[in-house]
Formats: structure tokens, C-alpha cells, sequence
């Protein structure tokens, strides 16, 4: 059975061997990039602990892609809804 500890166990695991594009993959199929293992280090602490710099660049660079992904949709909902407000006060004659 799959559990959500399968991606801590799993990414750790790809980290601790410096597995970069293992580490990419499990990243792209779901596994949590804030997930902390035993020690309760995230997978990019543990990259940079070890000198595994090309893992711990991997890691920073889908985080950072999240963010601006969020932060995309969000500007979106807000410039829809401003849309949505211009035309509420345009059908009120304001």
C-alpha cells in the first residue's frame, strides 16, 4: 500500500545517493518538496548537507517553479475578479 511516507522515504533515498534525475522524477510525479525525513530536514537541506549541489539546484528550481505557478494563478483570479467588479458597476451605472 502507498503511503505519503513512501515520498520522504523515496526522495531522501534519491538524495542520500545524489540521484539527480531521480530525484527530478519523483518531484514531477508528485513528491512533496517540503516532506522531512527522521531528522526532520527537508530533501533540499539534506542535499546541501552532503555537497550534492546538482540535487539540491533541482530541488530549488521545481520549488521556485510552484511558487511562480501559484502566484500566476492567483494574479489571474485577482484580475478576474476585478473584471467581475468593473462589470457589476458598469450594468449599476456607477
Amino acid at each position: 500500500m502507498y503511503s505519503q511516507s513512501d515520498d520522504v522515504d523515496c526522495l531522501h533515498a534519491a538524495v542520500s545517493k545524489q540521484l539527480k534525475s531521480v530525484v527530478e522524477s519523483l518531484c514531477q510525479r508528485g513528491a512533496s518538496l517540503d516532506a522531512r525525513d527522521s531528522s526532520n530536514e527537508p530533501a533540499v537541506w539534506q542535499a546541501l548537507s552532503i555537497g550534492a549541489f546538482e540535487v539540491a539546484d533541482v530541488l530549488v528550481h521545481l520549488f521556485i517553479t510552484v511558487i511562480l505557478f501559484v502566484v500566476a494563478v492567483m494574479l489571474l483570479l485577482l484580475l478576474l475578479l476585478g473584471c467581475i467588479a468593473c462589470l457589476q458597476c458598469i450594468d449599476a451605472a456607477c
